[in-house]
């Protein structure tokens, strides 16, 4: 008898597993009509435009078996009709829940794009990034933006150039300074505004008093008693210049003359200063020293009165531009017709060469042919160019990546921010591409 029971146990087994597996196929026979079913009706109610049942359709679906096509399906609904907040917390739900999925990406950053919310585009395609989902149609969607530029800061009658990302602005009647995001430093309280070289910059009150402040506009130094300046020269390296009588000569923060006297004089910048003496321009060290020749004719400066950036200047000689190096020798074969100095930051420096504008390095190779009508040396990673009598912007292959639409320009700050004038007024644009 034990044996015949013993036989039926695995009979009873197989009877038992039978059952259990066509009650497991019988529920996912049901789960899936039923979840076929939440889909169907959202899809119908979608089409009717009966949101709420749609929505909450879709939502009881996803809850049963979720899926990135089911979710757009219901970010669809919501922007289809214009519920725009729902659509983009709908979208930013899916990423979540599928976070190494590409086609969610792209659907966020499609909807970036169609709220021209270029920052959000750069968010979303960094975070995918990180994890490894970014595909080609995401890399198509951020180079179509990657010079979309926004306002930051406007309402500027002058301005200076950036240095040290300190820009000096006039608004109305007087000068204050801004940072590198367009942010004010100090109040527009001040006559004249020199620039912020190195630490200090050189101010005129309203009151007529003149001295030095720090970037928080702190008074850091004052004037020697026994000058009456005609000019005072942005400080640097230690010292500035100062013009009294047609006469230039170099004092410390201490009041201290430390060199002199010129006809002429730029800002002393790593180490050097171009000077004019009786025999013409040249070069000099911190001590005063000539370096080199000290008979051409001119000197290529900005307007912050610098010459010597990246180890070279620009020097007439005759009726043309050279450039030389710091220790007085001259920089390859080539003369221009005119020059701009290197700045810093700067790869490739502004000539002009047959009536048109070009750029070359530091070695004096040609690296963009002479094309524009005017242009600025470059500028961490950019530069203005002048093109159809318009100011743009051109990379280190010269792309036009922002078009000549604006009546002057500056230069690209550390940022990725800069200053274009446009209907009288200066304003600072800023470029997506870094600040999101």
């Amino acid at each position: 008898m034990k044996y015949k029971y013993k036989n039926l146990i695995p009979f009873v087994l197989i009877i038992f597993m039978a059952a259990a597996w066509y009650q497991i196929i019988r529920d996912s026979v049901n789960t899936t009509r039923e979840y076929n079913g939440y889909v169907e009706a959202a899809r119908k109610f979608s089409k009717d435009a009966v949101l709420l049942d749609a929505a909450e359709n879709y939502n009881k679906a996803i809850q049963m078996k979720d899926s990135v096509g089911l979710r757009i399906e219901l970010a669809d609904l919501y922007k289809n009709n214009d519920m725009m907040d729902e659509t983009s917390e709908t979208a930013q739900a899916m990423i979540s829940a599928f976070p190494q999925n590409a086609q969610a990406y792209e659907y966020l950053m499609e909807l970036y794009l169609l709220q021209e919310s270029y920052g959000g585009c750069f968010r979303t395609y960094d975070r995918a990034n990180k994890v490894g989902a970014v595909s080609d149609k995401m890399k198509q969607m951020i180079s179509d933006i990657q010079y979309k530029y926004k306002v930051i800061a406007s309402g500027f009658s002058e301005v200076s150039m950036y240095s040290n990302d300190i820009c000096a602005v006039k608004t109305g009647d007087f000068w204050g300074f801004v940072n590198a995001a367009g942010k004010k430093l100090t109040g527009a309280e001040y006559r004249s505004a020199g620039d912020f070289t190195g630490d200090k910059a050189f101010v005129e009150n309203q009151e007529g008093e003149k001295y030095f402040i720090d970037s928080e506009g702190n008074k850091r130094g004052v004037l020697p008693d026994e000058v009456d300046p005609e000019s005072v020269g942005n400080y640097q390296d230690g010292v500035y210049s100062i013009c009294d009588s047609g006469k230039y000569d170099f004092y410390n923060i201490d009041k201290q003359k430390v060199l002199g006297s010129y006809s002429d004089a730029t800002t002393f910048a790593n180490g050097y200063a171009v000077v004019l003496t009786d025999t013409g321009f040249g070069l000099i060290d911190a001590g005063g020293k000539a370096v080199g020749r000290a008979d051409y004719i001119k000197v290529a400066c900005d307007e912050r009165r610098v010459a010597t950036e990246n180890e070279r200047i620009f020097f007439m000689k005759g009726d043309s531009w050279i450039m030389t190096s710091v220790d007085g020798s001259v920089v390859g074969t080539d003369t221009y017709e005119e020059a701009k100095p290197f700045y810093p930051n700067g790869a490739y420096a502004a000539v002009k060469k047959d009536g048109k504008w070009g750029f070359v390095d530091t070695e004096g190779k040609m690296c963009i042919t002479p094309q524009f009508e005017d242009a600025r040396s470059f500028s961490n990673g950019y530069a203005a160019v002048k093109k159809d009598h318009m100011w743009g912007f051109v990379d280190v292959s010269a792309n036009i990546v922002i078009d000549p639409v604006f009546q002057e320009a500056m230069d690209m700050n550390s940022s990725g921010n800069i200053f274009v004038k446009e209907n009288g007024g200066w304003k600072l644009i800023s470029l997506y591409q870094y600040n999101y």
